[in-house]
């Protein structure tokens, strides 16, 4: 589910930079959400996939 989440936004950002051609400081501004995004997902599937850990890990 990752993976395709991934690819999604990369494909995404890719459409934006050759169809609409946008400038240089607009795609870093999409890359860090992008990347804070992903930072996200990965965290919330950690949390999703190992509870009792985290929480042992927190208490």
């Amino acid at each position: 589910i990752i993976f395709i989440i991934v690819n999604y936004f990369t494909k995404y950002i890719f459409y934006i930079l050759y169809i609409k051609s946008i400038s240089v400081e607009n795609f870093i501004i999409i890359f860090i959400k992008y990347i804070y995004i992903y930072i996200y997902i990965r965290v919330l599937s950690n949390i999703i996939s190992n509870k009792d850990n985290i929480f042992i890990n927190i208490f």
